[in-house]
């Protein structure tokens, strides 16, 4: 999967995305263009700065404009275009349990 570099966040963290996620990474060192991928966020701008405040991480007052402008929101998403895949359930493991009861 192709992954884009977006912004800094700050001087250490950057955020990344895929055509499924966005993605919070800090640079490895020693490596060209190479990532420490911290985590994952699918649900939007309001997951992504609650992540960012649970990790203690300060963004920039640029990177919260961008965050602002390129994130879009958990109801934009879910609003958002036909060419973009549902998300995922909450619980993968319950929904599949349940789908393996349902067939047996």
């Amino acid at each position: 999967m192709q992954t884009e570099f977006l912004f800094n966040i700050n001087d250490t963290f950057a955020l990344l995305k895929d055509p499924l996620q966005f993605i919070v990474a800090k640079p490895r060192t020693g490596r060209k263009a190479s990532w420490i991928l911290v985590s994952f966020i699918r649900e939007g701008r309001e997951s992504l700065l609650r992540d960012l405040r649970r990790r203690g991480i300060l963004p920039t007052p640029e990177a919260l404009d961008r965050i602002e402008r390129d994130v879009p929101s958990r109801s934009e998403l879910l609003v958002g275009s036909k060419d973009r895949q549902p998300l995922p359930s909450r619980r993968p493991i319950e929904a599949w349990a349940s789908a393996v009861r349902m067939s047996a």
